[in-house]
């Protein structure tokens, strides 16, 4: 069956389960939002910045842990996305990011509003492409889309007016079931850790949301208080008496005082930047999903590479 570009790209992004795009419309992706428009599962929401546009979308995936999408036109309209996508980049959402272009014909030659978003983009984004030809076109975004929610973070297309508007047959089906992944760690050495602490205290931080109840229950057996960082703030109720409140330098006092007595500290989900905040020379469990996140501002005695 043929398809524009631009509709093969919203049918993509529909079998990822995106539910809505935010941007403000323009030249270079009007043919996007065309195909937005006659979507029947996938809305485009019109906002007054794309600034504006690319927080929503990092703030939908955060809270909903499914993809998000924002588009810009281009030049101006793509460049203005940046602040958002650095918000989902930094709290590990999955946001894709439709960037209009010039046409392809005139890249190169200094074209109104043509600006090179591939190196622009590079820094904020875990997947970063043009599409060139049509043919790759369902191929390409599927590979986005799968890089976004797999890597937890922005995936971006750079996508000219032309290639948008062309049409191409598509014969293949999306790919959108993810590979499950299963974390493989021996328990024995954190519970020997954690037994042999008195008075451990548990740090939680973006990493931990969707496991609030499995949390609540592990910090009730083991008996320790709850603190966390900004990013893990309404995992659990301020009003469990276990919630201590949040951590720095916009923490709370009850936070400083139960790690001050504490003789295990437990991270979850967290690499708390703010090390002068946490007590020295007792031992540390952390875990994160990210291997690279494991030590990295901070010794831990016992690491491991898993979700909360």
């Amino acid at each position: 069956m043929e398809y524009s570009v631009a509709d093969l790209i919203v049918s993509v992004l529909a079998e990822f389960g995106v539910k809505r795009v935010y941007g403000v419309p323009g030249d270079s992706i009007n043919p996007l939002v065309e195909a937005i428009r006659k979507s029947p599962s996938v809305r485009f929401i019109q906002v007054r910045h794309e600034e504006g546009g690319a927080l929503a979308a990092s703030f939908e995936a955060k809270h909903t842990g499914t993809l998000a999408a924002a588009l810009g036109t281009s030049g101006p309209g793509s460049v203005h996305l940046l602040n958002g996508l650095y918000n989902a980049k930094l709290e590990h959402a999955p946001v894709i990011a439709l960037t209009g272009q010039v046409r392809s014909d005139t890249i190169g030659f200094d074209s109104p509003q043509e600006v090179d978003l591939l190196k622009l983009f590079d820094d904020v984004s875990i997947f970063n492409r043009q599409i060139i030809n049509p043919a790759s076109a369902q191929r390409m975004v599927t590979l986005a889309c799968r890089t976004s929610l797999l890597g937890k973070g922005v995936s971006h297309l750079v996508l000219p007016v032309d290639v948008l508007r062309s049409k191409v047959e598509v014969n293949e089906k999306v790919q959108a079931d993810l590979p499950h992944v299963e974390y493989v760690f021996d328990v024995k050495k954190a519970e020997e850790v954690i037994n042999a602490s008195s008075k451990p205290v548990i740090l939680i931080g973006g990493g931990a949301r969707g496991a609030s109840h499995m949390l609540d229950e592990f910090a009730e057996r083991i008996g320790a208080p709850i603190v966390y960082s900004l990013n893990g703030k309404g995992v659990l109720p301020e009003t469990d008496p276990k919630v201590m409140g949040g951590l720095g330098l916009l923490g709370a006092k009850p936070s400083s005082i139960a790690l001050g007595g504490a003789d295990l500290l437990i991270m979850l989900g967290s690499s708390f930047p703010f090390t002068e905040f946490l007590p020295k020379g007792i031992p540390t469990i952390q875990v994160d999903i990210e291997p690279a996140n494991l030590g990295k501002r901070m010794g831990v005695e016992l690491s491991i590479v898993s979700t909360v």
